[in-house]
This record gives structure tokens, sequence and C-alpha cells, in this order.
């Protein structure tokens, strides 16, 4: 009997160690394929932006108007307005919203009350019940994906443009098929019929009586004729007819009538003029918007006018509007208008709209303390909440300039350099200013223009300078006494320097002050300014060791602190010295160091390459546009500007979880385990939760289920009746976009020790 126990307690030691052994092989092998998991996420990989990257695009520009009764829509570069008339309210629907159009340039309702847009992203439909359909190149026979007109037939046709007159156009019919015609000639030539009942007016072609106008070619169910004024020098930039068949042409500066007979030319009283648009009304007036200088000094000018047959335009009149006004859309309540970023109703309400920015973005500042700076004629600051939807985005106005220097401070303030122009005279350069707590500080003291700040900390700063008058030019450093906004404990001081260069540049490290413009490099010591290289300097960038980064444009020219030289690309020296790019925290034009560590830049051989570099390798992204920096926000969201303003950032998307990822269960067992949605993106939309790949004798329940991104829930797996052995289960999270999964390891022991193996035990 003894022997028997014996061997019973010997069994049970060697089951005990053999499990112990299997699951330590198990976390083994978990270990393993998680470092080759880890290993090939640090390998080179090269993604564009369609693996899972999306770009944003806001732009102030409006292109048109369109009236639904109950809504004006707006077309802009940052997708379709909707604003409600009743509430005075508006939503945005861009890219992210499913959009397929960045810019909406065309509209048009047909007799079914259907909406129709056209963009750069081909065509869409929302029908009176609020569905969306989209049409582009890929998935019906449209013959392009770029839509900037469109035309209604009575019939229910629809005729879209396709950018140039000669270019192809497609024809939607009533009955879903679709048309090509080589040019817009032939398509008016054969459905002349039809077209003659165009419902709305177009940029295609306008129809007056049994005439059908393609520009100033017109065509009369027979034959063309070619009808240019005398004084026209282009094709025109639209064509409409007014209620008594009077023809009007817009050209970029000016305006005609054709009453049947003759041309009119009409002059606005403009010492200079560009038209943009022109509608008509339902009183045979015609409205043109546009821009208008009065004269050369001139400010505030009528920029829409309201013209009758009278070719001096004495009898009409003009509403001042900010310039340029490019679209207008009459209505039985009178004028609507617009322009970059603004709407204007019929009583003269103007609305500016805050999640854009208010012009054109020449620049965009992410500073150190995650505020991102938009310039663009005003300082602004952007914050879009670091999430994809652009509907809670918002743009505060800090102040109109023109800028010649922009630096951001460590403390997060900003720094601009600016100068005033005059048609009278030469530039003026103007007082620096500094934006601290985003509160505007004038300085009182006029050095001259500046062309480069450095900030050495938030107390000391420096400055390039040159005078127009006294050619005089040099650095001028002020050290604030940590004080912004006293001036009595300034100290400051002027390093004049002469150079037979231009474009001034600073930048200070470790005791030594540098200048650099198109004559070369200096440093500053006893007894004064020294020349070290004779390289246009585009760009000085010192790092944390004392070296110095000095951008050649082309190369990078390396000053270490023993002042040995050497020369690199910014490639190579990115590839093969990342620490030490990694340290340099002054913005540049050659490469920018993100929050996470990584460093962005732009591939010198492909014009449209951004490439990222971090610890594990490259990334490699096709971007819309190339900018003149990089920057990236500490959401690791990298933005451009090139007058509109660029960020690329995730897709919104979810991923799945599951704990733990490797299940020690006895059989007929019962144990609980969680399944979470993380949110990339600020994710909405819901995600049903499976488990997939279940052996025989085992369910599973997750509860609650669906979820939204955030959530968890309680994932419950039964082993009645499951066989010995391990198995491999996947969990997966299906949206009605995606579909994602993660797998775990199932393994049926006959018993589980809790003591041996906590890591593993059962709940």
């Amino acid at each position: 009997m003894q022997s028997v126990v014996d061997e019973r307690e010997a069994g049970v030691v060697k089951n005990k160690w053999a499990v112990t052994i299997w699951v330590l092989l198990c976390l083994f092998l978990v270990f393993i394929v998680g470092s080759i998991s880890a290993y090939s996420e640090q390998s080179n990989v090269y993604l564009t932006p369609e693996a899972g990257m999306i770009w944003t695009q806001w732009y102030a520009d409006h292109y048109m108007l369109l009236d639904d009764e109950e809504n004006m829509w707006v077309g802009t570069g940052s997708g379709l307005v909707r604003w409600d008339k009743a509430t005075a309210t508006h939503t945005r629907i861009s890219t992210v919203d499913g959009l397929p159009h960045r810019e909406v340039l065309a509209g048009a309702v047909d007799s079914a009350g259907n909406r129709w847009f056209g963009g750069d992203g081909g065509l869409s439909r929302l029908d009176k019940d609020e569905n969306w359909t989209h049409y582009n190149t890929s998935n019906s026979g449209i013959s392009h994906d770029f839509v900037d007109g469109i035309a209604v037939g009575v019939d229910g046709t629809l005729w879209m443009s396709h950018g140039d007159p000669a270019w192809h156009e497609s024809s939607l019919k009533p009955d879903g098929s679709w048309m090509v015609y080589p040019n817009r000639k032939t398509a008016v030539a054969q459905n002349y019929e039809t077209i003659k009942q165009s419902l709305n007016n177009n940029y295609l072609w306008a129809v007056a009586g049994d005439e059908v106008w393609v520009g100033y070619e017109v065509f009369n169910g027979s034959s063309w004729q070619y009808r240019t004024p005398a004084g026209s020098y282009s094709s025109p930039i639209v064509v409409v007819v007014d209620r008594q068949n009077r023809v009007w042409a817009l050209e970029w500066e000016l305006v005609f009538s054709w009453d049947g007979n003759q041309w009119q030319e009409y002059h606005l009283g403009c010492f200079r003029n560009a038209f943009k648009t022109m509608a008509v009304d339902e009183h045979a007036g015609v409205w043109v918007g546009g821009s208008c200088a009065e004269s050369p000094y001139s400010n505030t000018t009528p920029n829409i006018w309201h013209l009758t047959d009278d070719p001096d335009g004495s009898s009409g009149f003009a509403l001042t509007a900010p310039p340029p006004v490019t679209a207008l859309l009459p209505t039985d309540a009178g004028i609507w208008s617009s322009g970059p970023n603004w709407l204007r109703q019929p009583d003269g309400t103007m609305t500016l709209f805050p999640d854009v920015p208010i012009g054109y973005v020449s620049q965009t500042i992410v500073d150190r303390q995650g505020t991102t700076w938009i310039i663009n004629g005003a300082i602004q600051i952007f914050d879009d909440i670091g999430t994809a939807t652009m509907a809670d985005d918002r743009g505060t106005i800090l102040g109109t300039h023109s800028t010649t220097a922009l630096e951001p401070a460590p403390n997060g303030d900003l720094w601009v350099g600016r100068i005033q122009y005059s048609s009278r005279v030469s530039p003026t350069a103007l007082p620096p200013i500094r934006y601290h707590n985003y509160s505007e500080i004038a300085y009182p003291l006029v050095w001259g223009l500046i062309d480069d700040i450095f900030t050495q900390d938030a107390q000391h700063t420096w400055f390039t300078y040159r005078n127009y008058y006294v050619e005089e030019k040099g650095i001028h450093s002020l050290d604030d006494g940590g004080t912004p906004a006293d001036y009595t404990d300034d100290v400051s001081a002027l390093y004049p320097i002469e150079t037979a260069g231009v474009g001034g540049i600073v930048a200070v490290k470790d005791g030594r002050l540098w200048y650099g413009d198109s004559s070369g490099l200096y440093q500053y010591g006893d007894p004064g300014w020294e020349q070290v290289s004779a390289n246009h300097v585009h760009g000085l960038v010192p790092a944390a060791d004392g070296s110095l980064f000095v951008d050649l444009d082309t190369a990078v020219l390396i000053i270490e602190p023993d002042g040995r030289q050497s020369y690199a690309s910014i490639e190579s020296l990115i590839t093969n010295d990342l620490p030490r790019v990694r340290s340099t925290e002054r913005r540049n034009r050659m490469w920018t160091v993100a929050p996470d560590g990584a460093v962005w830049y732009w591939r010198s051989s492909f014009e449209h390459e951004l490439v990222r570099r971090g610890d594990g390798g490259i990334m490699v992204y096709t971007t819309p546009v190339r900018s003149e920096y990089v920057e990236v926000d500490k959401n690791n969201h990298v933005w451009l500007a090139d007058g509109a303003l660029w960020r690329m950032s995730p897709q919104p998307d979810f991923a799945v979880g599951v704990a733990p990822s490797l299940w020690m269960m006895s059989r007929n067992n019962i144990r609980n385990g969680t399944v979470k949605i993380d949110s990339i993106e600020e994710y909405i939309e819901a995600v049903q939760v499976t488990v997939e790949d279940l052996p025989s004798g085992v369910t599973a329940k997750i509860e609650p289920n669906p979820l939204l991104a955030g959530e968890t829930a309680v994932l419950t797996l039964t082993t009645t009746g499951a066989a010995l052995g391990n198995s491999f289960l996947t969990v997966s999270g299906t949206s009605a976009s995606y579909k994602h999964s993660k797998p775990f390891e199932l393994v049926v022991v006959e018993q589980v020790f809790d003591t041996l193996m906590p890591v593993v035990a059962k709940h």
C-alpha cells in the first residue's frame, strides 16, 4: 500500500513539474514570439499615406453657394459647409466624415430635390432622406475625379465639367447610365434640345432663347458662331443670361454685355480690379463679385456690384465686403455672398468661420508647449483638440502683421519680426513683438529690419538686424530680466558686422556667438568677428554637445566644439548621427524633432516624400504638398503649410485588446478575462466583438456587446467537455468600417496550480 501511495505522490510531483516546465516553455515561446514581433517593428518599413494615415486640409477659400430652401451650402477648400438659415449655425462636412472631397467646387439641386456636389473627389449626391452617394472613376462611368461645374437638365440629366473646357465632359442620365463627350461643344450639339432647358445657372454653358453659349462660342441648333467682344483679351470666367435674355460675360478685369446685336463694356470705377464671380437675380439684375481698389491708397472699397443695362454702372449700386468675393447667389431674400472663410447674409450680417484659418497660410509653427500657430497675414493660434473631426477645431486671431522673422521660445512665447509696406515709400521696419501668454507685447526700440531671431532661453533673445539707410547690420541681444512686460530692467547689446552678404542668421551656444549670411559663417571672439566658412548660410542649428549644424541648402556643414569641420547630406547626418540631431531644439528647415523622438525630414531627391526616422528605422510618406517647414505636434501629428494648412494623422480606427494573452484552464472550468476596444483618433463607431476559432467543447461569452472605443467587456470562457491541449483563438472586433483581431492562446490541462504559476492561474 505504501508503494502505491509513493508512486501516486511521485506521479503528482511529476505532473506538477511537467505542467510547470510546459508552462515555462509556453511563456518562453510567448517571449520569443514577442521579441520577434518587436524586432520586426524595429526594421525599416516604407509606408504610404494610405497605410492608416489621412491628410486633412484647412483652406480658407470659398467657391460656390447653393440654396435648398432650408440650408445654404458653401463649397470650400475645407469641405462642405451646411448653413442652417433658421438657426444661423453651421456644420462642416469633410473627408474625415466620409466626404470624398477636400475642396467642393460646384453644386446644384435637381427637380427631385437631390443636392449634387462636385469637387476634387468626383461627384456626390445627398438625397432628400439625407443619404449620400459618391461617384468616381473607380465605381462609375464619370470621366474624371475632378468636377468643377454641374448643369441640371429639366429631365434630371446631369452634365459635369472637369476643369479645362477642352477636356472630356461627363453626363449622368436619369436611368443611371453615363455618357462621356470629348468636349463641351460636342455635348451641346448632341443634347441641344435638353440643354436648352437647363434648370440652373452654371459654369458649363448659358442659354439665351434658342442659343447655347459656351464661352464666346454660340450654338443655334445647327451651327456654331464666334462672338468675342472687341475688347476681350481672354476666355470668359463665366457667361450668364438675365431675364431679358441679355448675355453677360465676365473676364478677369472686364465685364461685357450682349444685347442681341452688339457688345457693351462695363467700367466699375476701380483703379485695379479682379473679378471672380457673376450671378443673375429674378429682376434682370446682374451681380458681380471680386476685388476692387478705387485708388492706390484706398483700404475700404466696394467688392460686390449690382449692374443693369447701363454700361457705366450708374444705375446699379455696390456693396462693401472683404476682398475677394468668390461666390454670389441671389435669392428672394436678397444677395448671399462669400469669400475666403466668410459668409454674408442678405441683411449684411457677416460670419467668419472659426474652424478654418482666415486666409492664405504661409507658415505654421508648433512650439515646445504644443501650441499650433498659423501665420497668414494675421497671427492665429489653432486648436484641433487632437481629433480627426473638424467640428471641434477653433482658431483665434491674436494680431495682424507682415512678418520678416518668427521664432518660438522655450516657454511657449512667440517672437515676431515685423515690417510695414507702403506703395509711396520704402518698407519700414517695425519693433519686434512678443506673444507672451498669447498677449501681445510690443518692444519700444527699432534697431532695423529683423531677418532672424534666436531664443537662447525664455529670458535671452538674439536678433539679426539691418538698416536700409545707413547700411548697418549685425546682432542685437536682449536680456529681459525675466520680466517680459517690463522694459525698465532690460539689458541689450549690439554686435555690428561688416559683410557683403544678405539674409543674416544668428545662433548662440555655450558662450559662442555665430552669425551667417550669403557671404559665409562668422564667430564672435576677441577682438571681434572671424570668418569660419565662406559657404552661403541658410540656417544655424546648435546641438546639445556644443556643435553647430550649418544649413548650406544642399548639405550640412558640421562645426565640432573643437572647431573641426566636416560635411554631410541631411539624410546621411540623420542616419549616422541620430542622437546628436535629436538633441537640437531650434526650429529649422532641415529637420524636425518630434515629441516621440523621431526625426522628420524631406527626402531631397523626391519632392513629396517625407521621412520619419526613429530608433527602429524609417517610414516614408508621400505627401500632397511640400512646405518649407515640417511641424509635429504633441500628438505626433504632422503639419505642413502651402497656402492651405495640412495635417497628417492616423486614420480614425480602433484596436482590439484581450487579457490575459495566455489562458491556463482545466476541463469543466469557467474563467473570466477582459476585452477592450482602444480608440485611434477619437473613433466613434460601435464595435461588435466575437471569439473565433473556438475548439470543440469551449464556449465564449462577451458582456456587454457591442462596445464603443474606450470601453471594456468581460470575456468568459467555459471548457465543458474540452479536450486537453493548446489552441489559438481570436478575438475580433467588427465595426461599420473595419475589422480587427487579436489572437490569444488557451491551454487545457488536468489541473491548474495557483501557487506554482500565479501568472497563468485560474481566476
